[in-house]
């Protein structure tokens, strides 16, 4: 479903969603990261991309790749750019 969602785009950017998020879950729609993260010492946020877009970690994985996509390009433009900050900064 996901590499059907990025079918306008090239397919370097599918290599890199999937590095992306291999790296911050495993592909599993049910993670959740019980540490909070912090930017430049401020509390963040615990949970992982799905809870800071206001999803349950029991809600469904299309609506998850749905929403985490348009973080992406809201964020980033590209799974490449956002794969770029998660390299430098092991969060994006």
């Amino acid at each position: 479903y996901a590499r059907d969602s990025l079918l306008a785009w090239h397919h370097n950017q599918w290599l890199c969603l999937d590095k992306l998020w291999t790296k911050e879950s495993n592909w599993r729609h049910q993670a959740y990261n019980k540490k909070p993260v912090y930017q430049k010492g401020e509390k963040m946020h615990a949970g992982g991309i799905p809870q800071i877009l206001g999803l349950s970690p029991d809600t469904n994985p299309t609506e998850q790749i749905d929403r985490g996509l348009d973080y992406i390009i809201y964020r980033y433009s590209t799974p490449c750019k956002a794969w770029k900050f998660w390299q430098k900064n092991n969060w994006y």
